[in-house]
């Protein structure tokens, strides 16, 4: 069901389980995890293994789908994420799930960003724990910008697009953190009134 729509989508469909490469799997696996695109976790049996994948998946920020059979009841960690169910035994089910499987990664290709419960928690740590630490970064960073003048042409030139890149990626998450904090208040305020 899965790789039809995600190959029309350009993405290469590739099972964890189905990894060719000798070696550790487990390393395999979290590299793979790291690494992907777009990682699809099937909550489908409450396989241990896929909750730890999908936690790691989460500490990435990288884009992930849920989905789980028909009728199974979704863990409580989870549970308040968008999840696709299907049932595989009903044809109308299995279209449904496409569609809503095509149209979440429509909206990731568009660069939405995905939520999760770890991003949370990590970003109300930046802000709570470690105000600082943002300010910190950047000093560091401009200072490495610094730097990258006494490199010669081309190497100086792919330095600076990365550190253009890691700038506009921090800038992005710190708005996206601040978005989220003045959510949460705004949310808590609505629930006092």
């Amino acid at each position: 069901m899965l790789a039809p729509v995600l190959e029309k989508a350009g993405y290469e469909a590739v099972r964890a389980d189905q990894m060719p490469n000798p070696g550790l799997i487990t390393t395999q696996i979290v590299k793979a995890l790291d690494s992907a695109a777009l990682f699809i976790a099937d909550l489908t049996g409450a396989n241990a293994n896929v909750f730890y994948e999908l936690a790691l998946r989460h500490a990435t920020g990288k884009p992930y789908i849920q989905l789980i059979a028909t009728g199974e009841k979704i863990p409580f960690d989870v549970r308040g994420l968008r999840t696709i169910d299907v049932d595989l035994h009903d044809l109308d089910s299995v279209e449904r799930a496409k569609k809503e499987l095509a149209a979440q990664i429509s909206t990731i290709r568009r660069g939405v960003p995905v939520d999760s419960p770890v991003m949370h928690a990590m970003t109300e740590n930046l802000f709570t724990k470690d105000s600082n630490l943002v300010q910190m970064f950047f000093e560091k960073f401009w200072a490495i910008e610094e730097h990258l003048e006494r490199f010669p042409g081309t190497l100086k030139q792919n330095l600076a697009e990365t550190a253009e890149y890691l700038e506009d990626r921090i800038d992005s998450l710190v708005d996206r953190a601040a978005e989220d904090i003045v959510d949460r208040v705004t949310s808590e305020l609505k629930k006092d009134d």
